[in-house]
């Protein structure tokens, strides 16, 4: 067994060094945890002393449908996955960490610097702004410059490049912006890449090391299939070694024909090998026996309204559940018909919101994803 050490996500080089000794196989595995994990007793006395021998990171998923998990991944894992993503984007070079590192998209940023041997350039605490991730990316000095951020960030940056050519500039010097920890909506895509900015799209999640499908493309060394039920299952040596704490109810690795896969969790199609994610196999609703996808809710109502969209599931005493719709901005009677009206269209009667809630934004957890158990909590009040 080994010794777990828990590590501050704002004490970049502590989680620097600890995860350098950690891939080495020098020190104990790490575990990075946010301020609000660190603060209450209950958080730190949870955590294991010891891991298996082959964890070298233990990563906390961020819980945005429920209960957090705790995913333990070896080294191997970790650098296979670093390795294939510098494969994919044409080499090494250097990162700008503008997402937290007790996630595993940030962590990736340092296990690739780390691998590399290029050191990454961090943003400064605080909120994230435009203007600090385009300072930070002007002041990367390598021949090959790279990020990674969420939708609501490069949503952020797309506005300020739009209105600044000196920032259309600087974000076009990057040879990759890597977005992923949930969908990205298509014209958002479009709009950055009409900017010259080179985008591209990851899917994967703590399980598989990170993303592992970049523009619908597997890395290498990484399988795609769907089960009977149009599940999306991946195969690859970048999967984790096991749950530390919180495994889901259903089991999520299985061994078949002499090969570990993972079940995703999510719907998709495969077209010519191309993946394209459809929805989660969770966030489907059964209302008065029929079944109601909520992303399927969200994606229609997003092209009424301009904020952001978060569609859950309410009790219904009646039906079983049904939709709400938590929507950023200011809504009006007319807005609400017209919102009413395209889910009607595209996804019939029955996935017709009971009630619109406007906020002044969505809330999110700490890597960006919209919170979907606070969006709840706000539909059930």
């Amino acid at each position: 067994m080994r010794p777990l050490l828990s590590i501050p996500s704002n004490d970049l080089a502590r989680v620097r060094a600890g995860l350098e000794d950690a891939l080495r196989g020098s020190g104990p595995a790490i575990i990075v945890l946010d301020d609000a994990s660190l603060s209450p007793a209950e958080s730190r006395t949870a955590l294991p002393q010891l891991v298996a021998d082959d964890i070298a990171v233990v990563i906390e998923t961020s819980g945005s449908s429920g209960e957090p998990k705790r995913v333990g991944l070896s080294a191997e894992a970790l650098l296979a996955s670093a390795r294939a993503s510098h494969g994919r984007l044409g080499g090494p070079g250097q990162w700008l960490l503008a997402l937290p590192a007790n996630y595993v998209a940030g962590l990736q940023v340092l296990t690739r610097s780390i691998d590399s041997g290029v050191d990454f350039i961090g943003l400064p605490g605080g909120p994230f702004t435009p203007e600090a991730f385009c300072r930070g990316v002007a002041a990367l000095d390598h021949d090959r410059r790279y990020s990674s951020v969420v939708p609501y960030q490069l949503a952020r940056l797309c506005e300020f490049a739009e209105a600044s050519g000196s920032a259309r500039d600087i974000l076009g010097s990057l040879d990759a912006l890597l977005v992923g920890g949930q969908a990205t909506p298509a014209d958002l895509i479009d709009s950055v890449r009409r900017l010259g900015i080179s985008v591209v799209t990851t899917y994967g999640s703590t399980e598989t090391a990170g993303g592992c499908v970049y523009d619908g493309i597997p890395l290498p060394g990484v399988a795609l299939e769907l089960d009977e039920a149009g599940e999306l299952m991946i195969s690859t040596h970048m999967l984790a070694s096991e749950y530390v704490s919180g495994a889901p109810s259903t089991p999520r690795f299985l061994e078949r024909d002499g090969s570990r896969w993972y079940r995703t969790g999510d719907t998709a199609e495969l077209v010519g090998g191309n993946l394209r994610v459809t929805g989660r196999v969770d966030r489907v609703l059964i209302s008065g026996g029929v079944k109601v996808s909520l992303e399927a809710i969200e994606s229609v109502a997003a092209t009424v309204v301009a904020g952001g969209v978060v569609a859950v599931s309410v009790v219904d005493e009646t039906w079983g559940a049904r939709p709400v719709l938590v929507i950023e901005g200011t809504g009006s009677d007319d807005l609400e018909s017209q919102v009413r009206a395209v889910v009607l269209e595209t996804s019939g009667r029955v996935a017709v919101p009971d009630r619109i809630i406007w906020v002044s934004s969505i809330p999110v957890l700490a890597s960006g994803k919209p919170n979907l158990v606070a969006a709840a909590a706000l539909a059930s009040q």
